[in-house]
C-alpha cells in the first residue's frame, strides 16, 4: 500500500558565505537564492532570485568520506554499505552525456558526533546515524548566494584558516585537500552563485536517538527490507544539485517513476529495484547541469566513452501563464513525451500520430518522458551573522516587500524527437508542493495551483467545431526550441467531493463498476442565453497499491441515466464517449480527454433534454496485477456532506447501488463560451 511509502527528501542549504535556506527546486535542479546585483528593498533582507545549484567543474570528482564506526545494524556491515554506495555513484558517473563524477574516497572508523550531521566543515560526508526528520535520507548542501571571487585569504568555514590555494603554486586546479588537514581547499578564482561547496548525505539507523523506527536497511528489494542502493542513488542525485522529479509513472505499461521522484514504495520489490536505475528524466537533467563537450579542457571536455550533450539532447523552453490570473505561473510542471512513447495519460480520441524520431544513442533509458517546473521567483533572505566569513542562519521572506513571480519560464532537456506537452499543477497529487519547489509553495500561497492537467494546443483550435489539436514540437539534437508558451484554461469543474480521506476499495471484485452522477441542473445552471457548453474531460482520481503497476481499468465512460431512490439505471450500451483500457494515474486525477469538447457538450445537453442526468463511469479490470494483488483504487472522500451521487455495480451494470459512506472523486471538466 502507498501508506508505506517513505519520503526521500533533498535539502538545499545555501550560503553566501553563508545562509541556510529551505528545500527548493526548479526545472530539475535544487535552488538557492542569488542576490547578485539585486537592491535591498526591505532591509535587512537581501533581495534575490531563485537559481539552480551545482558543483563547479573544478570540484570534479566530488570526494566523499563514509564516517561511521559501527554499521552492524545493516546486514554485511561496512563492506555491504561501501558496495551499495559505489554502485549508486556509478549510476550517475556512467551517464555518457554528463561529466558529474562522485567518488567514495575514504571510510573513517571514527564515530560521528551530532555536530557532523550536515555540518559545514568542507568535508563531504556520508552518515548512517543521522537525524533525518523521519525521512529515509537527506542531502544538505552549502552553496554560494552571490557571485564570488575566492582569494588566498578567503576563509569559507570561519575557522580563521584560508580554504583556498593558488593552482600555479600547487600545480593542480581542482578542489582537494591541499594541506592534509582533512577538509577541501578550493582553487582561487571566480565562482558563480549557486556553486555547491559542501554536501553531506545522511541516513537514519533503525533504533536509537536518531532512528527512523521500522527502517530495515539491506541490499535487497524484498519487503520489509529498505533497499540501500535505491535510497542512496536518489540522495546522490540531490548531492549534485538535482531536485525531486514529478515523473512517477513513465508509460501506459510502466508504473515506475524517475529515481528522483520523492517517494519509494518499500512494499513493492519491482518498485525498489527500478529505483536503482536512472530514468530518462534523471539522465537528462544531470546531463543538462553537467554537459559533456561543453569545454575544451577539464571535466567538461570529451574523453573516450563520452558523448557530447549537444549530439544527443535538445532543449524545449517556454513560459506558462495562469489563465485565471493573467500572471506568470509559479508551481506548474510541464511534461514532454515523444509521441511514439506512451505518456501514461489516456485520451478517448488522440487524433493522428506522426512518427517520432528514434535516438541513435543506445544508452538512453526508455520511455522518452522528461519534465520541468515553471516559474522564477524573487524572495528576500535574512542574514543573521553577516558575511562573508561567518556562517549565518537565514530564512526567506515571502511578502509584498520582496516576493515577485518574475516569470513562468520552464526548460526541458530532451533527446531528438517529436513531442507533445502537458502541464499540471504541483497541487499535492502525486506529491506536495513542499516536496518539489519553493516556487510551487509560493504559487500555492497566491492561489495558482488550481488548474486542471491539460495539453498544450496548436493555436486556439478550430473555432467552428471546437476541436482540440495538440501541439507537436520537433526537437533536433543541439537545438533549443524556444517560445513554446501556454496559458492555462479557465475551466468549470462539476464535482461533489471534499478532500481525499481514503483510497479503495481494497476488497473490490473484478469488473466492479464505479459511477458518479452529475445532476442535469449542475450542468444547465452554468449556461446563460446564447452560451455554448464545452465538455473538455472527465477526471478520475485513481491510485494503485504497488508503485510499479499502472492502474489500468476496463473502461472509462461519459454517459447518462436516471436515479430512483437508492439505485440508478445507467446507459452503458450507448455512452456519450468511452475509452477501453483506460489508463489511470497513481495518486492523481487521470483525465479522459475529449477531442471535440463542443460536440460532446451538445450530446450532454441532448441527454439532459431527454430527462436524464449525466454519469461518469469507471470499470475495474478482470485481473489485478502487482505484488499486493489488490485492485486499482479510486479516491474517496468522507468529508460532509455525503451527497449520495456515488454508485457501485457488481453485476455488469444491470443494477447500481447508492454509496452513502463516501463521495467518489470523479469530476466533469467543462468550459462555457
Amino acid at each position: 500500500m502507498k501508506k508505506i511509502k517513505l519520503v526521500l527528501a533533498g535539502l538545499c542549504v545555501a550560503a553566501m558565505l553563508f545562509v541556510s535556506v529551505p528545500p527548493a527546486s526548479a526545472g530539475g535542479v535544487l535552488e538557492t537564492v542569488d542576490v547578485t546585483g539585486f537592491p535591498s528593498t526591505f532591509p535587512p533582507f537581501l533581495d534575490g532570485k531563485l537559481i539552480g545549484i551545482k558543483w563547479d567543474p573544478r570540484c570534479m570528482p566530488v570526494r566523499y568520506t563514509l564516517k561511521d564506526a559501527n554499521l552492524s545494524f545493516i546486514p554485511g556491515g561496512v563492506p555491504t554499505v561501501v558496495g551499495e554506495i559505489n554502485a549508486a555513484m556509478a549510476s550517475w558517473n556512467s551517464i555518457p552525456t554528463s561529466f558529474v563524477e562522485l567518488n567514495l574516497d575514504s571510510v573513517s572508523s571514527a564515530p560521528p558526533t551530532p555536530g557532523d550531521f550536515g555540518a559545514f566543515d568542507l568535508v563531504n560526508e556520508i552518515h548512517f546515524n543521522a537525524v533525518t526528520g523521519g525521512f529515509l535520507g537527506v542531502s544538505p548542501s552549502i552553496s554560494l548566494i552571490a557571485d564570488t571571487t575566492f582569494t588566498l585569504t578567503t576563509d569559507l568555514d570561519g575557522d580563521s584558516v584560508p580554504d583556498t590555494f593558488d593552482p600555479a603554486v600547487v600545480g593542480r586546479n581542482d578542489c582537494h585537500d591541499v594541506d592534509g588537514d582533512g577538509d577541501i581547499e578550493f582553487p582561487i578564482g571566480f565562482y558563480e552563485a549557486g556553486t555547491i561547496i559542501d554536501n553531506d548525505t545522511l541516513y537514519p539507523p533503525p533504533t536509537g536517538a536518531t532512528a527512523a523506527p521500522g527502517v530495515n536497511w539491506g541490499a535487497s528489494v524484498i519487503p520489509p527490507t529498505v533497499d540501500l542502493q535505491a535510497v542512496i542513488v536518489h540522495e546522490f542525485g540531490h548531492s549534485h544539485g538535482l531536485s525531486h522529479s514529478w515523473i512517477n509513472q513513465q508509460s501506459d505499461a510502466d508504473g515506475t517513476g524517475a529515481t528522483m521522484f520523492p517517494f519509494i514504495d518499500v512494499g513493492d520489490p519491482a518498485s525498489q529495484l527500478a529505483q536503482r536505475s536512472l530514468a530518462l528524466d534523471d539522465v537528462a537533467w544531470s546531463s543538462l547541469c553537467y554537459p559533456e563537450g561543453s569545454a575544451a579542457s577539464g571535466p567538461g571536455a570529451l574523453q573516450p566513452g563520452d558523448v557530447a550533450f549537444d549530439d544527443v539532447f535538445g532543449v524545449i523552453t517556454g513560459e506558462v501563464t495562469h489563465g485565471g490570473q493573467g500572471l506568470p505561473l509559479a508551481g506548474g510542471h510541464v511534461t514532454a513525451f515523444d509521441e511514439d512513447s506512451d505518456s501514461g495519460d489516456s485520451d478517448s480520441d488522440s487524433g493522428d500520430s506522426d512518427s517520432g524520431s528514434d535516438s541513435d544513442s543506445d544508452f538512453l533509458p526508455e520511455p522518452t518522458i522528461v519534465g520541468g517546473f515553471t516559474g522564477t521567483t524573487q524572495v528576500g533572505v535574512f542574514v543573521f551573522n553577516g558575511f562573508p566569513s561567518d556562517i549565518g542562519a537565514g530564512f526567506f521572506l515571502v511578502g509584498p516587500q520582496t516576493f515577485h513571480i518574475l516569470d513562468g519560464k520552464y526548460r526541458i532537456p530532451v533527446p531528438k524527437g517529436k513531442y507533445e506537452l502537458f502541464v499540471e499543477a504541483l497541487d499535492g497529487n502525486p506529491a506536495g508542493a513542499g516536496n518539489i519547489s519553493i516556487s510551487a509553495i509560493l504559487g500555492n500561497i497566491f492561489g495558482q495551483l488550481d488548474f486542471n492537467e491539460e495539453f498544450f494546443e496548436k493555436g486556439d483550435g478550430d473555432s467552428d467545431s471546437g476541436k482540440v489539436k495538440r501541439l507537436k514540437v520537433k526537437v533536433k539534437a543541439g537545438e533549443t526550441v524556444a517560445g513554446i508558451d501556454h496559458t492555462t484554461s479557465v475551466d468549470v469543474n462539476i464535482d461533489s467531493f471534499g478532500a481525499l480521506t481514503n483510497v479503495g476499495f481494497t476488497g473490490s471484485p473484478p469488473n466492479r463498476i464505479y459511477a458518479v452522477q452529475v445532476p442535469a441542473g449542475d450542468v444547465t445552471s452554468l449556461l446563460g442565453p446564447g452560451d455554448t457548453l464545452r465538455v473538455k474531460a472527465g477526471a478520475f482520481f485513481t491510485f494503485v497499491a504497488d508503485a510499479s503497476v499502472v492502474p489500468v481499468f476496463t473502461q472509462a465512460a461519459l454517459t447518462s441515466g436516471t436515479v430512483s431512490g437508492s439505485s440508478a439505471s445507467i446507459d452503458l450500451a450507448d455512452p456519450i464517449a468511452r475509452t477501453n483500457g483506460f489508463v489511470g494515474q497513481d495518486q492523481d486525477f487521470a483525465p479522459l480527454f475529449f477531442k471535440d469538447p463542443e460536440k460532446i457538450g451538445e450530446k450532454v445537453l441532448d441527454r439532459i433534454d431527454d430527462g436524464e442526468d449525466i454519469f461518469l463511469v469507471l470499470e475495474l479490470p478482470s485481473t489485478f496485477a502487482g505484488f499486493s494483488g489488490l485492485p486499482p483504487l479510486i479516491g474517496l472522500s468522507n468529508v460532509p456532506p455525503i451527497t449520495g451521487r456515488s454508485f457501485i455495480s457488481d453485476d455488469g451494470g444491470a443494477t447500481f447501488t447508492q454509496v452513502t459512506t463516501f463521495n467518489f472523486m470523479f469530476r466533469l471538466i467543462t468550459q462555457v463560451f
